[in-house]
């Protein structure tokens, strides 16, 4: 694991427990699984986007839609994914009436946080299922 990677899942585990919340062994390995998905999934989301614009033969109509998509990708595990930890935590956690207020904020923002990602996601897959239909239907046009 590298230092980058090593400081992330550090300061995730500082914030859980400067929340003063209970975190077994259990969600602290989701936890270190989750961001290490993130990790990787942002990496090759941004080694696919390299390669589209380092290479002029992969510049196509159609290879504009899988940047599109990978930039959704990204958006998802920056996004939506800390979100989800944070309030897959509050569900698991005691939390008083004070700090209620910031849970629900915070779970609120990573709904719309995914929903808004994932729309983007399932309308670069939708724009590249078209894509491929009108390219098997006119190959030569």
């Amino acid at each position: 694991m590298s230092l980058k990677q090593c400081t992330l899942v550090t300061l995730i585990l500082g914030l859980l427990a400067q929340c003063m919340m209970e975190v077994t062994v259990l969600e602290i390995i989701h936890i270190i699984i989750s961001v290490l998905s993130a990790i990787l999934s942002v990496a090759g989301n941004i080694f696919i986007i390299f390669l589209i614009i380092k290479y002029d033969y992969l510049q196509t109509k159609s290879n504009i839609f899988v940047v599109a998509l990978a930039i959704s990708d990204m958006l998802v595990h920056l996004l939506a994914l800390p979100g989800y930890i944070v309030s897959n935590e509050q569900d698991n956690s005691n939390i008083t009436d004070t700090q209620y207020d910031s849970w629900e904020s915070t779970c609120r923002l990573s709904v719309i946080t995914n929903i808004i990602s994932y729309y983007g996601i399932f309308q670069c897959v939708a724009a590249i299922c078209i894509d491929r239909f009108l390219y098997i239907k006119t190959p030569y046009r």
